[in-house]
């Protein structure tokens, strides 16, 4: 298991935000991981530092999310891929290398296609998308977490909070780490009677989620190296343990379609780039560089060395 390497919460002010991330330092190029919706730069805590002392790596979390500033108005997928922008720009990064986690992918995509000077290197993790598999987001027969609020009894302390999150989210279960609890004690706040309360981020994520929807990535406007590592699971991630037959049957063809939907989208990001170097990892969940961290690791090592000597040749 890799080490979990702690830094410093640092915040830079971009376009109108305060945004937090995370910098290991190191005397190599910057590598910058983005990561999912709703999750911090401290998700990236166990996987980021293993690239040291040979590249720089950087955690961003997007405004409306974590430690970043929560802003008013829509947050729109062309002002967070902006925010990406100014923040590489600020730190003078570029041209940088950058890791995008699934919706991560979403704002890599289009920084690539609207501003390819700023990118080394593009790496997709669990991050490639069409119009059919985020069409098939909404067909999921799985229901989300019941009740659909926040008991009280899971506020009275984190712990309590990371057993009901666990419980109500299957697939977080299967994640677990110290990583993965600092991302959720992001979004828990203590209010003046000594009482953890969640962080009012009002439409933010689905403001994000709707704009990503309308603005699926054109990945043949992407001129920089491409590597995409994808994870596929038979299972349904989120089925409950108690499920009924008839829900278990359904989830399993739901799962059997979204992966059918996943390979196609693979197939047509290898015809839109056709030298991208594409990666398949089975029996492996959405957050795979937790769960297959030395996997991936490995990938993501080769193809950035490879390149690396390319240019130099």
């Amino acid at each position: 298991m890799p080490t979990y390497l702690d830094t410093p919460d640092l915040f830079l002010a971009v376009n109108g935000a305060r945004l937090h991330y995370l910098d290991w330092g190191g005397p190599g190029q910057a590598l910058l991981f983005l990561p999912g919706i709703g999750e911090p730069a401290s998700v990236f805590k166990w996987f980021a530092p293993r690239f040291l002392p040979g590249y720089r790596p950087i955690a961003l979390t997007r405004r409306g999310t974590g430690k970043s500033q929560i802003t008013p108005g829509a947050y729109q997928l062309g002002q967070l891929t902006e925010d990406v922008r100014a923040f590489v720009e600020a730190l003078a990064l570029g041209p940088v290398s950058v890791v995008g986690h699934s919706y991560g992918g979403f704002e890599l995509a289009r920084l690539a296609s609207d501003h390819p000077s700023s990118l080394r290197n593009a790496i997709f993790l669990d991050a490639v998308y069409s119009n059919e598999y985020v069409t098939l987001w909404a067909e999921d027969p799985v229901p989300g977490p019941q009740p659909p609020t926040t008991p009280r009894t899971a506020l009275r302390s984190l712990h309590d909070y990371f057993s009901y999150i666990r419980a109500a989210y299957p697939s977080t279960d299967k994640e677990w780490s110290l990583p993965t609890e600092d991302a959720w004690a992001a979004d828990i706040e203590v209010g003046a009677n000594g009482e953890l309360r969640e962080i009012d981020r009002g439409t933010a994520q689905s403001d994000m989620m709707a704009s990503a929807k309308g603005e699926l990535p054109d990945y043949s406007r992407i001129a920089c190296p491409v590597l995409a590592i994808a994870a596929f699971q038979d299972q349904h991630p989120n089925l409950p343990p108690d499920a009924n037959a008839e829900l278990r049957a359904k989830a399993t063809e739901y799962q059997r379609r979204k992966n059918l939907a996943k390979h196609a989208a693979l197939e047509s990001l290898r015809q839109q780039k056709p030298d991208a170097t594409i990666v398949e990892v089975a029996d492996a969940p959405h957050h795979l560089y937790i769960t297959h961290s030395d996997q991936v690791f490995s990938h993501m090592a080769e193809f950035l060395a490879t390149h690396a000597e390319l240019r130099s040749a």
